[in-house]
């Protein structure tokens, strides 16, 4: 197809996509770095102002954000990369526009990622700030509520593990337990939350001492261990030794 041809951009970006999700299934990094590349002509051959112009580039901030996160040091420069791409993206998106949430979420995780890679705390409040707003633009019925506030979550603990301002930590909790809420307990994610709420629980009795956040983790953790069975997580036992 030669590049003139106005559909390569979007046979690119699903070739793109299609990729990504055997990466995700094979975990073959041939596939992911394929993804990556299919999906950058796809954005080079897209003309600026064009109406798809932020999908084509969501797509391909979605699959650097991936190989971001399973390789964070191998490709250098995929946390900045990822990050504008995503920026981008979210900058051409109209408020109107229902992709506009998971755009968000998605360039809080590019940010906080960038973070760990340079420790620029500036990353850490916008990536707070973006996943706020994609948790603001939802309503509490909405299905991908309950993914929008584990992320917002995931960026509150972090900060809070960075500044030790007691309002992150106690926002992230309040959020997981909202997603925890919002997830029917026989959803595939549902365990994981509910481990990802124990572990903030347990954050927060190490750090303040609270023996009602030891009890809370004992209470939430007892029934995640029990599905999966993973001797990974945090024992109930040891919760209950904890001082």
């Amino acid at each position: 197809m030669p590049n003139g041809n106005p559909d390569k951009p979007h046979v690119l970006s699903n070739l793109g996509g299609s990729l990504k999700s055997r990466y995700e299934r094979l975990n073959k990094m041939e596939d992911i770095d394929e993804s990556v590349e299919v999906r950058r002509q796809a954005v080079e051959l897209t003309p600026e102002g064009q109406e798809d112009k932020a999908s084509i580039l969501a797509n391909l901030g979605s699959s650097l954000l991936r190989r971001l996160e399973r390789t964070p040091q191998r490709v250098p420069g995929d946390a900045n990369s990822a990050t504008d791409t995503l920026q981008g993206a979210v900058d051409l998106t109209q408020d109107t526009d229902l992709e506009k949430p998971t755009r968000l979420t998605l360039l809080g995780g590019a940010l906080s990622h960038r973070f760990r890679t340079t420790g620029n705390a500036e990353d850490l409040q916008r990536s707070v700030v973006a996943r706020q707003k994609a948790v603001d633009w939802v309503p509490r019925a909405h299905a991908l509520k309950p993914v929008l506030l584990t992320n917002l979550a995931s960026s509150l603990q972090t900060r809070y593990e960075v500044f030790r301002h007691a309002d992150d930590i106690n926002a992230s909790i309040d959020r997981q337990e909202e997603a925890v809420k919002l997830t029917p307990q026989d959803h595939v994610d549902y365990t994981v939350r509910s481990i990802n709420l124990g572990y903030a629980f347990v954050t927060r009795f190490r750090h303040l001492r609270s023996l009602d956040d030891r009890k809370s983790a004992i209470i939430v953790y007892h029934p995640a261990q029990s599905r999966t069975g993973n001797p990974y997580y945090v024992s109930v036992d040891r919760l209950s030794r904890m001082e």
